[in-house]
């Protein structure tokens, strides 16, 4: 719901925000430019990267229903697909009680089987081809892509795999500027 917030302010104060943000950077004019296209483009391929994300929890979570007995895999794998935008605990707002409604109904060995399911494929999508994704949109290493994840998620907790990306591509941006002004390192 935050995430959704910050995005709808975003979009519909970005001019001032970009005009903000251009008077506190202390930088020439084409150097500002160039900090604010990276931002853009991480910031896309961030909302990219989630939103392939969701779509393949959502599939597979969907899929995990049928296999698993269980009913309107369609609906629950629609609402995986939306709460996979939520950072860590998103899809697991479903697997946890759809898995403890399976064992209510006796059959543990569902139970811990649909949860296994459902942690493998979500983590394989968030640690492994949600970095790809985004490290192809912003022509980046996946394993830098990684780390900004998880050093945003300590500094910031769930927010941080959002702001550690984008703030690792300013960091990265004005080293380039730092080389392009004082030639190599």
């Amino acid at each position: 719901f935050i995430m959704i917030l910050i995005i709808y302010y975003i979009l519909r104060d970005g001019p001032n925000l970009k005009r903000y943000i251009m008077q506190i950077i202390p930088l020439p004019e084409d150097q500002q430019e160039m900090v604010i296209d990276k931002f853009r483009e991480m910031a896309r391929a961030v909302i990219v990267g989630n939103g392939i994300s969701g779509i393949i929890q959502g599939v597979f979570g969907g899929i995990g229903f049928v296999i698993f007995g269980l009913g309107a895999p369609l609906l629950w794998g629609t609402l995986i697909g939306v709460l996979a935008f939520l950072p860590i605990i998103g899809a697991g707002m479903v697997y946890f009680p759809a898995s403890l409604f399976i064992f209510i109904q006796g059959s543990t060995g569902n139970a811990i089987g649909f949860l296994i399911y459902n942690l493998i494929h979500s983590s394989i999508t968030e640690y492994i081809i949600k970095p790809r994704i985004i490290g192809k949109e912003m022509k980046m290493n996946p394993v830098l892509i990684f780390i900004g994840v998880f050093g945003g998620i300590k500094l910031f907790g769930i927010l941080g795999v959002i702001y550690g990306p984008l703030i690792l591509t300013i960091f990265l941006t004005m080293v380039e500027i730092y080389r392009m002004e004082y030639k190599k390192i």
